[in-house]
């Protein structure tokens, strides 16, 4: 048995406003780009939408050593990198996101063009039918609305559309409504034309 003084503990707040609960201080110490165990291209590119000056969008998962999620430092929620155009979940909040049906994160799963996939990832993916739950209905409807606002808002300073915006607009549309009646995710390809996407 040990004593210790009250002097000697520290909040944890004011520990993570110091150094120790500097982000970029531990991106630096632990470099979580090497922890990435799913990556994935999403957007255009996946759907055969792009064009010459098309980014190419990467998402996925990192998993955070355990040393990092048990410190005092917190694992982030996510890694991004706005020049190379890429994001990636900490596995947990990926698999609330998930579970929320999400759209963004509907779509890294059943995205075709998968770059990187540990086993980890594999156990995941067998199992992403599990995350098309009713839900779907309300989060693609609220993305759906966002597209439509952006068209609106499109017009009125432009006088057209971003065809951008109406390409997402069908293509969240037709993923949407297919999911809670069918059980399937639908991708919209080059030429307007669908693909169905059943999970086992």
């Amino acid at each position: 048995m040990f004593r210790v003084r009250r002097r000697e503990f520290s909040i944890l707040k004011q520990v993570k406003a110091g150094p120790l609960g500097d982000a970029a201080h531990v991106l630096a110490e632990y470099d979580l780009y090497k922890n990435v165990i799913y990556r994935c291209v999403v957007g255009s590119q996946a759907y055969g939408l792009d064009r010459d000056a098309s980014d190419v969008d990467r998402r996925g998962i990192y998993l955070a050593p355990a040393e990092l999620e048990w410190s005092l430092y917190g694992v982030p929620e996510q890694l991004e990198n706005p020049e190379s155009e890429e994001c990636y979940w900490e596995l947990k909040k990926f698999m609330v996101l998930a579970l929320k049906a999400n759209p963004n994160i509907l779509e890294c799963l059943y995205t075709p063009i998968v770059e990187k996939q540990t086993l980890v990832a594999d156990g995941l993916l067998a199992k992403r039918h599990i995350f098309l739950s009713k839900l779907v209905y309300q989060t693609y409807n609220g993305y759906v609305l966002s597209q439509f606002k952006k068209m609106q808002s499109d017009i009125r300073n432009r006088g057209t559309v971003k065809w951008k915006h109406v390409m997402h607009l069908i293509r969240l549309l037709l993923s949407g409504t297919a999911v809670v009646p069918c059980g399937v995710l639908q991708r919209l390809v080059s030429g307007l034309s669908v693909v169905h996407v059943r999970s086992p």
